[in-house]
């Protein structure tokens, strides 16, 4: 595996690529609740992306891998 902090520049440079799908992780102020917010099967329109799917999962610290390895294996990635 390959890891490297990219810059805007580079990530508009990937916007010909197709997008599977956009994670973010977000954390609660004052609690041990995380949420996932996940936008699965994304279509770029003129100026706009559209997701297919959105996902909002609540959970604690401890599950975030394993929430979003089982997403990655049943939604985005289902074919490999």
């Amino acid at each position: 595996m390959d890891v490297a902090e990219i810059s805007i520049r580079d990530r508009l440079k990937m916007r010909k690529m197709h997008d599977l799908a956009v994670i973010e992780i977000m954390h609660e102020l004052g609690s041990d609740d995380y949420y996932r917010r996940m936008d699965i099967d994304i279509e770029r329109r003129a100026f706009t992306s559209m997701s297919w799917k959105m996902v909002r999962i609540t959970c604690i610290r401890e599950e975030i891998a394993d929430v979003i390895n089982r997403y990655l294996d049943d939604e985005i990635l289902p074919e490999a």
